[in-house]
């Protein structure tokens, strides 16, 4: 939703966004997570939960995912290795955004602690999406800018043309 959110205030066009778990079930979204959110100015009333499916996965350039059970599960369930870690685009490091089940060991007793490490991961991933959107555009799409004619790369680095035939 962070991402959505950050392509239509810069009118980014062009983006398919998808959003899914390794694990879904019927109950709702934390209502901590709601709040958290609306804060932020994200509407999440028309989101329902998701489960990856190889589908899902064949149909994006870039799978980000939060923690590394995550891109365990994937290599395990679909054999796909292409998943990296939110923080390696947000900030070129090779850790987890940990489920709040493992960094809240009381999880089930201690709500206080879960609306914490909420309300924190919440607006860490928000606050770092623009770093993702332009690691994501610089790892993915500095080949087609420069083949579809562009004079700059998406992110305003200029392409310079060192040598070109007519093909």
């Amino acid at each position: 939703q962070c991402f959505r959110q950050y392509l239509q205030e810069n009118n980014i066009t062009g983006w398919k966004v998808g959003s899914a778990g390794i694990a879904t079930n019927d109950t709702p979204v934390d209502p901590k997570t709601t709040e958290t959110l609306a804060s932020l100015g994200i509407h999440t009333e028309t989101y329902t939960p998701h489960q990856v499916t190889r589908e899902l996965l064949d149909t994006h350039d870039a799978v980000i995912a939060m923690a590394q059970n995550h891109i365990t599960f994937l290599e395990q369930e679909f054999g796909f290795k292409e998943a990296l870690l939110f923080k390696v685009f947000a900030e070129g490091v090779n850790e987890s955004i940990w489920d709040i089940e493992d960094d809240v060991p009381d999880h089930l007793t201690n709500r206080p602690a879960v609306e914490d490490k909420i309300e924190r991961t919440v607006r860490y991933i928000h606050d770092k999406t623009p770093a993702v959107f332009s690691a994501v555009t610089e790892r993915y799409y500095l080949f087609s800018d420069f083949v579809s004619g562009a004079r700059t790369h998406r992110n305003g680095f200029p392409f310079i043309t060192l040598y070109e035939t007519p093909n």
